[in-house]
């Protein structure tokens, strides 16, 4: 069984200053966590909506904004995030070069606009794993050479040139094979002339293994040699058999794939584990069974596979594997996950010990095996390869950005007036620099009452951040918290009037000096109504009722404000445009256009705002980008195609810039979208 999870790569341009005038409110937005994502990587994640929707403000003073300029809209991916692409396979690999400590990887695609690759250096603080582990420091180092076409779909990396070459699949259909080499002095792109390039037929040629200059590509039911001389690359003859098996790892030094298990599939829906550990050459598509004693990996139950995931411990001669074992704890039986060791010396499989539950279904992003150790996938943790020591943690001190885990919980967001955007996440609130493409914690602890579903806005008056609503251990809460100036503390803001009912995933956006809260999610129902708080006063007054959604878009518009979009149930988006006048009336706009049907992420932009719908498919590049323009009572949708493949358009929350024809889409993959 193949699982895969959304990972997005983290590209590169360099983004103009913000002006510092806002004109309007930040957009709502989905977030969607899981989905697609690692062309055949393994690991979890399931869908599900993300809560809230940004606030935002009107900040005077400064700039012009020309909120009805015509012109194309403009997306540039924004370098500022760090993400691997397959926590927990072979497909997507990243490399280590032992001599600068750097980390890097391939992009999932590429922008013309790409100018910088990010990339993390370790720096180890003790000399051991118990001291300590190491540091990261996120740093970009310019590209150079020919930018990839298509999008990743295999990749491979050679420890000893420390080459990291992809195989890349185009449109119109074809297939690019590039070679990225990386050092203080910048990203190589190399493309290749291929000769016998086989068919284009997809997404098949999954997976890669080799060094830089002698590789296999398994596509399906058979695998295909390559081999590249400077900067050619010699596609083989189609070797027949069945050279592919789920739970895999690389030993560049015996040329050999491993393999410790594989899922078949028995109609009509059940899956059945063979745990059977084989070697091939990567050149070859027949697997030699290893004879083993002892017992290896087992499923779950008869029908759950243990979905492992493996590591090579080339200085041992042996295979790190992770598998779930069900025991009787009282008159339950329940999943213990262990790691397990396959010794190719001894041939023996040997049971080391336990693990924490949050290591299942997790693998390794990157080795680094002089000193025998494995990197998560968000580069939040380093683990053991050590005799006696396996799996001990040590943590990864990450400085520069956030792991890309950090950001596939995104909640809301808010600009503040010295431009910096405050983002919720699960791990807390963050803040994004968009002029220098800086993440940072802000370190204040997010008090209990916020715990999911906040809101955020800034508020003109008082000068802060405002945490609002949320939920927490689910009882959803009315509560609002300030930020202090030097991020360091929340504090309770006590307010006047009938406060709104508890809820999540609510629209906020502050107009003048007036801050309005529509919508949102309260227990099991969606709610309709507005309401407005002085930031003066402090005074909360209603001011009616609009079609019941969560995650609306609300914006600023002929000092009304305007509510779009969100979901009422699942994930189609609501159509009635409305808007409420500060007064307390409500009415519907006339609507035109074509208008985006799934739930959405949104920003101000413009006249109106932008929407990107993914509609729950992947297109490589054929998803389209919505534009709603705002004329008295007149909402006007258009549409068009910005050429970004789905898979880094999600997750991503919405939040005004610097100007009315500026927004931003945060996420772990950031883009800064203008006209």
């Amino acid at each position: 069984m193949r699982t895969t999870v959304l990972m997005v790569c983290v590209l590169v341009a360099a983004c103009g200053a913000p002006v510092s005038r806002v004109d309007g409110g930040a957009g709502g937005g989905n977030s969607l966590g899981g989905g697609f994502g690692g062309f055949g990587g393994s690991g979890g994640g399931t869908s599900s909506t993300g809560g809230g929707s940004a606030g935002g403000t009107v900040v005077t003073g400064g700039g012009s904004a020309s909120c009805g300029s015509t012109g194309p809209v403009v997306l540039r991916q924004l370098h500022g995030s760090f993400s691997a692409y397959s926590p927990g396979g072979t497909t997507h690999v990243g490399g280590l070069d032992p001599s600068t400590r750097r980390i890097f990887t391939l992009p999932l695609s590429t922008t013309p606009t790409m100018q910088s690759l990010i990339t993390v250096r370790l720096e180890d603080e003790g000399t051991t794993l118990r001291d300590g582990g190491s540091r990261a420091f996120v740093e970009t180092v310019p590209v150079s050479g020919t930018l990839p076409l298509g999008n990743l779909t295999a990749s491979a990396f050679d420890e000893q040139s420390c080459v990291l070459t992809g195989l890349y699949y185009t449109r119109p259909a074809g297939y690019e094979v590039v070679q990225l080499q990386v050092s203080d002095a910048g990203a190589r792109f190399t493309t290749m002339q291929q000769v016998d390039p086989p068919d284009a037929n997809g997404f098949l040629l999954q997976t890669m293994y080799g060094t830089s200059s002698r590789l296999g590509v398994v596509g399906g039911n058979d695998l295909r040699p390559l081999t590249i001389t400077g900067t050619q690359a010699q596609w083989g003859a189609a070797v027949p058999g069945q050279p592919y098996a789920e739970i895999v790892t690389y030993d560049r030094a015996g040329d050999r794939v491993l393999g410790i298990g594989s899922y078949e599939f028995m109609p009509p829906m059940s899956v059945t584990w063979r745990s059977t550990v084989q070697e091939r050459s990567s050149t070859s598509a027949t697997w030699t069974p290893i004879s083993m004693t002892g017992t290896g990996l087992v499923p779950i139950t008869p029908n759950m596979p243990p979905y492992p995931f493996v590591v090579w411990d080339a200085a041992g001669q042996r295979l790190l594997a992770t598998s779930t074992r069900m025991e009787l704890l009282g008159t339950m039986m329940v999943p213990v996950p262990t790691v397990l060791e396959a010794n190719l010396q001894t041939r023996a499989w040997r049971e080391i010990g336990r693990i924490n539950q949050t290591m299942i279904s997790r693998g390794p992003f990157v080795l680094d095996r002089a000193k025998r150790q494995f990197f998560e996938a968000d580069l939040a943790n380093a683990f053991s390869m050590a005799p006696g020591r396996e799996l001990e943690r040590a943590g990864v001190k990450l400085t520069g950005a956030l792991p890309g885990g950090a950001l596939w919980s995104v909640g809301s967001a808010a600009r503040h007036p010295n431009g910096l955007l405050y983002l919720s996440s699960a791990n807390g609130l963050l803040t994004f620099d968009p002029s220098t493409t800086t993440w940072s914690r802000v370190s204040a602890t997010v008090p209990a009452a916020h715990g999911g579903g906040v809101s955020l806005a800034y508020d003109p008056v008082g000068a802060r951040v405002l945490m609002l609503f949320g939920q927490s251990q689910g009882t959803v809460t009315n509560a609002i918290s300030a930020l202090s100036a030097d991020g360091k503390t929340f504090s309770a803001v006590t307010t006047q009037g009938t406060a709104p009912a508890g809820r999540t995933n609510a629209g906020v956006v502050v107009v003048g000096n007036t801050l309005v809260i529509a919508g949102g999610f309260a227990g099991t129902q969606v709610l309709s109504d507005v309401h407005a708080l002085d930031l003066t006063t402090l005074t909360w007054r209603k001011l009616g009722d609009v079609t019941a959604r969560q995650n609306p878009a609300l914006l600023v518009h002929e000092g009304a404000v305007v509510v779009v979009g969100g979901v009422a149930n699942q994930s189609m988006a609501v159509q009635t445009v409305e808007r409420v006048e500060l007064s307390g009336s409500v009415r519907t706009m006339t609507v035109s256009g074509t208008a985006p049907m799934n739930a959405m992420t949104t920003a101000p932009f413009g006249s109106g705002l932008i929407a990107i719908d993914l509609g729950g498919t992947v297109d490589f590049g054929s998803n389209q980008l919505f534009e709603l323009r705002l004329s008295g009572n007149t909402a006007t949708w258009s549409n068009s195609d910005p050429g970004v493949m789905d898979a880094a358009l999600n997750p991503l929350i919405g939040v005004a810039g610097g100007s009315c024809d500026e927004a931003f889409l945060l996420g772990s993959s950031p883009f800064r979208v203008s006209r």
